[in-house]
């Protein structure tokens, strides 16, 4: 099967069907790619359903019009989106089995080097294709950067609300194993993503999915709390995160059946709107507060912040050249944009 055959099997990114215009989304909360690296916004969450005016809740069901979800409209328009779907969640579910919930003996003690990954979007929403990888090591508890390094890549899945692993884990793989290739002296003892790690409707959102696929303790750091049905009083998120006055203060999140999914973190004395912590693997929720509270010089830490900045620098510097000499996927390109218009169609 050629990639193009392959990509064909699946449905165009969320950055094209949700635009500005798009009647499916109750309140027109489509996130811009912003300059400044303190943004409130989660480029991986790209809208939200309204709840408490301008409550900062993404649904994890993403529920678009008239009851379904997105995952559901895309498994609506063939067969092979709903299999691509299917087997994703399959594929979840088989690596939670090896999802640890605990953390080796003097982790902390023995953390010498965290990593933050992340990906950036071109300007052009029509381009959806093409993004920018990067990953920053530093050192720890000093947090020196010793080793970073982004790229171009060519996405080869499409982002889905509860499936950001499936578009972003194989060019942050990539970058983890050419740092290994290079520099394995800093190779790190951590990695923070932006995104969730328990806090995801099957209990393992990206963070779980690269920790276990890599064997490594990860942490999942969002700037939004993504919606799971299962959490408790998720209406008093907007009150209970406006008590978080200091550095350092929490409160967890919660589920029906008393599971903590993570915690809700003010992460720095100037910024009033706190990050949402869970843990990925093999480190626990206590730690990561200590980890990422420490490594917050601004509302994002470092790792991830440093990365961001990396990702978008490099793609204002490099995708105009890079794209001159890449054509090999303008056919997947038209063709998730005619799928988008199909989606925003069915929207009406």
């Amino acid at each position: 099967m050629s990639t193009i055959e392959k990509y064909k099997m699946m449905i165009c990114s969320s950055e094209r069907i949700l635009n500005k215009n798009n009647p499916c989304v109750e309140e027109n909360l489509f996130l811009e790619r912003l300059d400044s690296a303190e943004s409130n916004v989660n480029k991986n969450e790209l809208f939200t359903k309204k709840l408490n005016s301008s409550e900062d809740i993404c649904s994890a069901g993403s529920i678009l019009n008239k009851g379904e979800s997105y995952a559901e409209i895309l498994s609506s328009l063939d067969e092979k989106s709903k299999s691509l779907i299917d087997s994703w969640i399959s594929e979840q579910e088989d690596l939670k089995k090896k999802l640890k919930l605990t953390e080796s003996e003097n982790f902390l003690s023995n953390l010498k080097y965290i990593a933050g990954v992340d990906l950036s979007f071109p300007p052009d929403k029509n381009d959806l294709i093409h993004a920018s990888a990067s990953i920053v090591v530093l050192s720890y508890p000093d947090l020196q950067t010793v080793y970073k390094k982004t790229e171009i890549v060519h996405l080869n899945s499409i982002y889905i609300p509860q499936f950001l692993a499936f578009r972003e884990f194989e060019p942050v793989k990539k970058l983890f194993s050419d740092l290994e290739d290079t520099n394995p002296q800093y190779f790190p003892n951590l990695v923070l993503v932006d995104g969730n790690g328990l806090l995801h409707p099957r209990k393992f959102g990206f963070a779980c999915h690269l920790g276990v696929s890599m064997n490594i303790p990860s942490i999942g750091a969002a700037k939004k709390l993504f919606r799971v049905d299962d959490l408790k009083n998720i209406d008093e998120f907007k009150n209970k995160k406006k008590l978080l006055k200091k550095k350092g203060e929490i409160f967890e999140l919660v589920g029906k059946d008393d599971f903590v999914y993570g915690c809700v973190l003010r992460s720095t004395s100037n910024s009033p709107n706190p990050i949402i912590l869970s843990v990925g693997h093999n480190v626990l929720l206590t730690t990561a507060i200590k980890i990422v509270s420490h490594c917050c010089k601004f509302r994002i830490p470092e790792p991830v912040r440093l990365a961001d900045q990396l990702s978008r620098e490099y793609l204002r510097l490099h995708y105009a050249k890079h794209i001159e000499n890449c054509n090999k996927y303008n056919e997947l390109n038209k063709y998730f944009n005619e799928i988008s218009l199909k989606v925003n169609e069915r929207c009406k």
